[in-house]
């Protein structure tokens, strides 16, 4: 038992009754091959560096000529079907004590002789069986797909009903099995009996496990589908039950029947007109010497390598310390080149590679510039107040996916305001009044034929101040990157008031843009405060940022500000006011907007902006008649260019 945990299958209790030693082995998902006492035994016979046991005695008798037919609408889903009348048989209630007690020892309940020996033969090879009473049965056999709300009363009692993506078993006029699953009440073998239908199949794994699940009906027959059963040991399996019940109940054994999807596949069974069944084709992969090597870190000889393949029911040949491995068919979990090399080091032993410090060249870290920005951006914004929030990709509208969690994360998301908002809705909700986000996130678009992903980055104020704040916090991010030369216009969102919204520009390429939230949106998410988002996009952020700084030395003499209230009309770009305003003297050195207003006093179409202007010299203190000068010049040049109203006077 010992050896079985060592090769990766824990013994998870045992058990002594009489002179038989019953222990429960937890077996992998992908080693279908296991469920099965032959399984087991190729397994332990491999670890004690024995010879795989011998499929035990089948039918090999002459049988009669009759025969059922079998007939398929659902290849894809049964590439394999086999079936054999067995006529003249006894139906006794108790099997022979040998078939009882074993039974039993697995945790299977006895129900008769014919049934036992199916069961029986389940956990010697691994392969279901079924047994059909013959006279149940009306005309051929039917494998096909049930018709939606079909119904079949199955050998629980339980009376189920059907999809079309399930498979059945049936005959002319009604279903008879599930398939793969549980058979039906109405042709299963009693007492009355005296011919059956014996039934052995290759059912595609994924149809029974979606049926079962669907279902909720998990059997032992499900348990194997589901994890593969052996192909080359489908009539083998069915020739097994067939000797035994021939042994015990002396009944008339018919010919094969079977039906085939063809192309053959890998691995499927293909009876030949000699009446030999073969497995065609066969796998076969490469196994490189050096291979091994390299991913185990050990040398491990051919021989050795050659012996536990064999042992483990492979076909090996060597040339040149490359080995040519052909599968066995009951190993379907081995894929490829890699699998071989972990079944070499689970029997040569795990505990046989040592234990040694593997060598690595440490080389400095360094961050490439999008990750520096990305540090640099959030660092910045936290300084700032705001907090970073992570939210889903996925929401109610964007690109729409296939197979969506919830309704509400239906689709891939187009900007990453509507998450900022929901933000804000989930911690209102949870008693914050105050709130300042950022979200560095991906965002989706299609462009004609093809997805585009872009990165962006979010900022959100509630009740936390106002457009200028944003404005503010933006400004101060900008600068830190090393961007000074950009500019500021009107804009429009579908999401943000037009008249305090913004579009940020470098070198005339599209930044982002930020603003006050409409009141309509604001109103469906119920938010009652003050709302304002911006989003850059991170691309363009790091393609214009700049880590390179110049000294300038603090200025010695003071300066002067002066502020100015103009009205102006609507489609009047403040940045173009600006523009100007900078280009009149070199006494002026900074502009900055600090309000903007429409209301009773200000004629539609037009609008307050007020700024302050920081007048200031770098080689003399600026005197006031000089400053009131340059104050005119400006309100005189403006309103030339601009036909603006100065306020207050």
């Amino acid at each position: 038992m010992s050896g079985l945990t060592s090769a990766g299958f824990p013994i998870e209790d045992f058990s002594s009754a009489g002179d038989d030693l019953i222990f429960e082995c937890e077996i992998p998902a992908n080693r279908g091959d296991l469920l099965s006492i032959l399984g087991l035994a190729r397994e332990v016979a491999a670890i004690l560096g024995k010879k795989p046991p011998e499929f035990p005695q089948i039918f090999a008798g002459k049988s009669h000529p009759f025969r059922i037919k079998v007939i398929s609408l659902a290849p894809s889903l049964c590439p394999f079907y086999s079936a054999r009348i067995i006529k003249g048989i006894k139906v006794e209630d108790s099997s022979p004590v040998w078939l009882k007690e074993r039974l039993v020892k697995a945790k299977i309940r006895p129900i008769n002789n014919i049934v036992d020996i199916t069961n029986f033969v389940l956990l010697e090879t691994g392969q279901p069986l079924h047994a059909f009473d013959l006279e149940k049965i009306e005309g051929e056999v039917i494998i096909r797909c049930a018709s939606p709300g079909e119904k079949i009363k199955t050998l629980d009692g339980e009376m189920r009903t059907l999809n079309e993506s399930m498979l059945l078993i049936t005959d002319k006029k009604k279903p008879l099995a599930i398939a793969g699953i549980m058979g039906g009440e109405e042709s299963q073998v009693t007492e009355a009996t005296h011919n059956v239908l014996l039934e052995s199949a290759y059912f595609t794994p994924f149809s029974i496990r979606k049926t079962a699940k669907l279902l909720n009906l998990s059997t032992e027959a499900s348990c194997r589908f589901e994890r593969r059963v052996n192909p080359a040991g489908v009539v083998s399996a069915l020739n097994r039950a067939t000797y035994l019940i021939e042994n015990g109940s002396k009944g008339e054994v018919g010919k094969l029947a079977y039906f085939q999807r063809e192309p053959v596949g890998v691995g499927f069974i293909r009876p030949e007109t000699t009446g030999v069944i073969n497995v065609a084709p066969t796998i076969k992969l490469k196994l490189r010497k050096k291979r091994v090597a390299d991913l185990l870190g050990i040398e491990i000889s051919s021989e050795v390598i050659k012996k536990i393949l064999e042992h483990l029911s492979f076909k090996v040949s060597e040339k040149e310390n490359l080995f040519e491995v052909e599968v066995p068919p009951f190993r379907q979990d081995i894929k490829q080149e890699v699998d071989l090399i972990e079944e070499i080091v689970r029997l040569y032993g795990y505990e046989k590679i040592p234990t040694k410090i593997p060598l690595a060249k440490i080389v400095p870290f360094s961050e490439n510039k999008k990750e520096k920005i990305a540090s640099l951006l959030r660092e910045t914004l936290i300084s700032f107040g705001l907090t970073e929030i992570i939210t889903s990709n996925f929401s109610a509208e964007g690109i729409k996916i296939l197979n969506p969690l919830t309704a509400e994360q239906g689709a891939l998301r187009a900007d990453l305001f509507s998450c900022l908002l929901s933000a804000f809705s989930h911690n209102l909700n949870q008693g914050n009044r105050k709130m300042a986000f950022f979200e560095l996130g991906k965002t989706y678009s299609k462009e004609k034929s093809s997805f585009r992903e872009d990165l962006k980055l979010s900022i959100g104020i509630y009740n936390s101040g106002n457009f200028f704040s944003l404005k503010g916090i933006l400004e101060g991010l900008l600068e830190r990157m090393g961007i000074l030369d950009y500019s500021v216009r009107n804009f429009d969102h579908n999401l943000l008031k037009k008249e305090i919204t913004a579009g940020i520009f470098v070198n005339n390429e599209f930044l982002g843009c930020f603003g006050g939230v409409k009141e309509k949106i604001l109103s469906l998410r119920e938010l009652t405060g003050q709302v304002y988002l911006a989003e850059l996009n991170f691309e363009l952020l790091a393609k214009f940022s700049s880590f390179i700084r110049e000294f300038k030395p603090l200025a010695k003499y003071p300066g002067i500000r002066r502020d100015l209230a103009i009205i102006v009309d609507d489609e009047i770009e403040w940045e173009d006011i600006t523009t100007l305003i900078k280009s009149l003297s070199p006494l002026i050195k900074k502009i900055k907007l600090f309000d903007i207003y429409q209301g009773k006093e200000i004629p539609s179409g037009y609008r307050s902006l007020a700024f302050s202007v920081l007048y200031q010299s770098t080689h003399r203190t600026l005197i006031k008649n000089e400053v009131d000068e340059l104050q005119e010049e400006v309100e005189k040049r403006l309103r030339e260019r601009y036909r603006i109203e100065v306020r207050g006077k």
